[in-house]
Parts: C-alpha cells; sequence; structure tokens
C-alpha cells in the first residue's frame, strides 16, 4: 500500500488553522479568568472598570473571529493577496482591488463560502468613533517566519502582516485589555513602540505589502514585550504620536 500523500500546502494550512484554535482557547482561558476575579472582587470595581472590561472582551473577541474566519478562508484555497476587505458600510472603497471581484475573497460577506464576518462598528466609548482599519504595510516582531527586526524597513515586503488596528482607544481601555491577555503594562503604561506603527498616511490592505510600520515595545525600553506577541495594545512612538493608544491583531502573519 502506498503511504499517503499529504499536500504541504494544505499541511501548512492544517497547522495554521490549529496554531489559531490555540490562541483562541487561551484567550478565552484569559477572559474567564478575568471575569472571574471581576466577580471575586464582590462589587469594589467601579461600573466605569466594568465597562472597559467589557470593551476590551468585544475588541479582543471580534479581532479573533476575523482573524478565524481568514483561516478558514485560506483553508478553501483562498490567497492571501486576494483577501477582500472591502464593505460598504467602510464608507468609502480604499479597500477594494482585483481580489474583491470574487465573492469567495471577501471577508465582510454573509455568503458561507465567503468570510461571513458582520461589519461590526466599534463599541461605544472605546475611542473617539475611529473605526477598525487593516493593512498590509505593518509587521509585528518576530510572529512570521521571515521577520527580522528592520523588518519595516529592509526593503522585503514579503515579511509584513495583515494587521487589523484599532486606533487611538482610550489609555484605560489599552491597559485594560493589555491586563486580561496578560501583557506587561510597564510603570503602570502600555507598552510604547519605538517608531511608526502604520505608514504616514495609513495606507489600507488591497493585496499589496509595503515596509512602514512596526509593532513593538522598543518605545518602553524592552523589545520583548510584545515580541511574538500575535495581539495587545500598545503606545504610538511616531505615526501614531505618543500619547495616543491602538489596539492590534494580526489576522495574516507572514
Amino acid at each position: 500500500m502506498k503511504p499517503a500523500h499529504v499536500n504541504p500546502a494544505h499541511a501548512s494550512q492544517q497547522g495554521n488553522v490549529l496554531f489559531l484554535i490555540l490562541i483562541a482557547v487561551a484567550l478565552f482561558a484569559a477572559l474567564s479568568y478575568s471575569a472571574t476575579q471581576s466577580t471575586r472582587a464582590g462589587g469594589t470595581k467601579s461600573s466605569q472598570e466594568d465597562s472597559q472590561r467589557v470593551r476590551g472582551v468585544e475588541i479582543i473577541q471580534y479581532a479573533t473571529f476575523v482573524a478565524e474566519s481568514i483561516q478558514r478562508m485560506t483553508f478553501r484555497g483562498v490567497n492571501n493577496d486576494t483577501l477582500c476587505f472591502d464593505a460598504p458600510l467602510w464608507g468609502h472603497a480604499n479597500y477594494d482591488h482585483s481580489g474583491c471581484g470574487s465573492e469567495t475573497n471577501k471577508v465582510f460577506s454573509p455568503v458561507p463560502s465567503a468570510g461571513n464576518v458582520v461589519w461590526l462598528k466599534v463599541p461605544d466609548g472605546a475611542n473617539a468613533g475611529e473605526p477598525w482599519y487593516i493593512t498590509g504595510n505593518t509587521c509585528v516582531l518576530s510572529v512570521g517566519t521571515l521577520q527580522n527586526d528592520d523588518c519595516n524597513s529592509d526593503g522585503n515586503n514579503a515579511n509584513e502582516d495583515i494587521v487589523m488596528f484599532l486606533p487611538n482607544i482610550t489609555k484605560p481601555l489599552c491597559l485594560e485589555i493589555n491586563e486580561q491577555l496578560g501583557i506587561s503594562n510597564p510603570g503602570g503604561n502600555p507598552p510604547k513602540a519605538s517608531g511608526d506603527l502604520w505608514s504616514t498616511g495609513m495606507p489600507v490592505f488591497a493585496g499589496a505589502y509595503a515596509d512602514g510600520g512596526r509593532v513593538d515595545s522598543g518605545g518602553s525600553g524592552d523589545l520583548n514585550i510584545l515580541r511574538g506577541q500575535m495581539f495587545g495594545c500598545v503606545e504610538g512612538g511616531g505615526t501614531p504620536p505618543a500619547g495616543s493608544f491602538a489596539y492590534y491583531h494580526v489576522l495574516v502573519r507572514r
């Protein structure tokens, strides 16, 4: 009997799906622990703190659902470069590109064979009303297979990730998110980037990648805080500027 042949592409996709499932399980455990701790506090937390906790859970869960949906799409054969984030509720067509010509490539499509993700507004009070932002011009240190510490400026477009940001969230919410995820907030502040998180002008993902931003914690003096961290909250260090905070979530690691 001949040994079963395993398609390397399918094996890689299965590995990515398993990786994401493990992340989801760990995230669920972390969020459940956070909720339990809040309940055990016996009402010592204010309603404002409870609201921050709920917002944090909603943000993390929604971005995780988007990432999981993309993994299912790629497992069905959708190429990362053809992923389409275009949707009417953005209010613009900047995400539109050639890949959007096929419904199965659309993340925000109700069609079961597509992403089947509902486009949602940001939770009230999370920021000043800015929408989610998805780019292919940012790398997150050590989450991909081809990355080096100068991944944002090395001229190699193969090591940028597809990253979903929620810009300009409040500092208390940023701190809360990191607490839920077990990420250190050094000195009571979110980790700070050493430079730009994304490129000037906020170019969106439209089927192409380019050098630009880097998610790191070098501005806090320790790159290892966010090294390899697929999602979390970070203070800007250029674009956006210091004093502003953004949640980031890697949708596709490269």
